[in-house]
């Protein structure tokens, strides 16, 4: 897609590999660019800066958290789940099947209606964000409140919280109800492309990574926020394969992303510097299995933060030398630039075939419907019917499809709907044919090895014609010669018979 004069929302906008692809997207002139941000600081700040590196665009930031209702998209997250009302608003914006209350309150929507992007690149580490809201500790802080609530023989307000602070903290939940809005909101608002910066959550490394968060190894929380990644992988992959959904990629690092600064100064944690501390030999803490720091109260203050060299990776967080020379070192992490990321989402965007889209690779890699099923339905449906006719069968439905389907969906049961039928191609003998060609094993017929036709789904789409000249290789497939026969099987004039 071109992308001269479209309106683009960069997520993640101001980040490390945010940042990149605006300075990326600038030089291919759009008309507006929406950097996304999660607070209103962050984005006021970064503004002026983006706005040097590029120069004649319009920039428009927007800020809040996009996982959320707009009503709590500037709290943090220990603000909403200690409030009760909020908690129980995110339970249910997160659980109840989704409305148009949701929907209209979600600050994703709102973002995307007010101003309709033809194009949307997010580089939020989603995974990150949703898997280190660390259920493992929720379920820790549950189970001393259900200990303490087995004893007193009574139900305590701290076990109520506790259990819903952990119901709030459901990975799944959360990322398919993002996905949910996001669909629906760019379907709704005609966005075109969509494309992903995604993570594989141990930055390339197996299960053998030795980087914990004070847990076992591996992990668990670095193998949650895997986990998420790929369950939002597939998401994403559902959804490129959706009628009418946009144009759907993602770019998946499997490395550390560095870096933005390299510098000496004072050292800072989500956004404070260190307090450097004193204490006598006999004021000491001693530490035993699990260590936990409780300021004993007569440690004394230096006067001065901690000071030190520094690698500022964005996101990520600050290094020292030691650490970022380790995690970069060949069979760790290594690394992976912004910019390198940012020329692929751009190139993608463009479409151009960068080997990194891993929804191109699912689709590739995927064993779909094949030709041989589709011949082999045909006789299926053929001995069901006669079966039908000689028991007077009514056609019915042995389970309640209309909930797996969806209220919107729905259908009566009884009703039967063939609306899939195999493609026939003239000249070949029919299904009929095709399927006494194939025998019971199938593979004699060489056309299912030559023709390739193996991806099946989609074919009533919009995209149909283009994709069967795509897999037969038909040069001047004519679009008139597809179309729907009276029995509502598609139907190819002689189209293997073509250059």
């Amino acid at each position: 897609m071109d992308i001269h004069n479209r309106k683009v929302m960069v997520l993640g906008g101001f980040g490390l590999v945010g940042r990149a692809v605006v300075r990326k997207l600038a030089q291919e002139t759009p008309a507006e660019i929406i950097i996304g941000s999660l607070g209103e600081q962050e984005a006021r700040e970064g503004i002026e800066q983006i706005k040097d590196e590029a120069p004649g665009v319009k920039i428009t930031p927007v800020w809040g958290n996009i996982f959320i209702r707009d009503s709590l998209k500037d709290l943090s997250r220990e603000e909403i789940l200690d409030h009760p009302e909020h908690r129980t608003q995110l339970m249910a914006d997160t659980m109840e099947p989704l409305d148009d209350d949701i929907m209209a309150h979600s600050t994703l929507h709102k973002l995307i209606s007010r101003h309709q992007p033809h194009i949307i690149i997010d580089t939020v580490n989603s995974a990150t964000g949703v898997a280190y809201q660390d259920i493992y500790d929720s379920y820790y802080k549950v189970s001393r409140e259900l200990a303490a609530t087995r004893q007193q023989a009574g139900l305590s307000d701290n076990l109520v919280s506790e259990v819903e602070k952990l119901m709030a903290s459901l990975y799944v939940p959360q990322i398919i109800r993002h996905i949910q809005i996001l669909y629906a909101s760019m379907l709704e608002n005609h966005t075109r492309v969509y494309i992903k910066v995604g993570t594989s959550g141990t930055g390339g490394m197996g299960l053998n990574i030795p980087y914990t968060h004070s847990e076992e190894k591996p992990s668990r929380v670095l193998l949650s926020k895997s986990s998420l990644a790929g369950a939002h992988t597939m998401l994403l992959f559902l959804m490129g394969r959706t009628p009418d959904a946009p144009i759907t990629k993602e770019i998946k690092p499997a490395a550390a992303i560095a870096w933005k600064s390299i510098g000496y100064g004072p050292i800072r944690k989500r956004g404070r510097s260190i307090e450097l501390v004193d204490c006598s030999p006999d004021e000491a803490l001693v530490l035993g299995k699990a260590y936990r720091f409780e300021d004993p109260g007569n440690w004394r203050s230096l006067g001065r933060p901690l000071e030190s060299v520094y690698i500022d990776t964005g996101e990520n967080g600050i290094f020292s030398l030691g650490e970022f020379e380790c995690i970069t070192t060949v069979g760790q992490m290594e690394f992976v630039t912004p910019e390198e990321i940012a020329t692929n989402v751009i190139m993608e965007i463009k479409g151009d075939n960068t080997g990194h889209d891993i929804i191109n690779a699912l689709n590739n890699a995927i064993m779909g419907p094949t030709y041989r099923a589709g011949a082999m339905r045909h006789g299926a449906l053929e001995r069901m019917r006669r079966l039908a006719q000689e028991h007077q069968v009514r056609r019915c439905l042995f389970h309640d499809r209309r909930q797996k389907l969806g209220g919107r969906q729905g259908f009566q049961p009884g009703v039967g709907l063939d609306v899939d039928s195999p493609v026939r191609a003239h000249g070949q003998g029919g299904a009929d044919g095709f399927l006494a060609g194939l025998g019971a094993h199938g593979d004699r017929h060489q056309l299912v090895r030559r023709a390739g036709f193996a991806q099946a789904h989609a074919f009533l789409d919009g995209d149909f014609v283009e994709r069967v000249h795509g897999h037969l290789d038909v040069r001047r497939l004519d679009p008139g010669a597809v179309r729907l026969d009276p029995d509502l099987d598609v139907e190819i004039d002689d189209a293997l018979d073509r250059d």
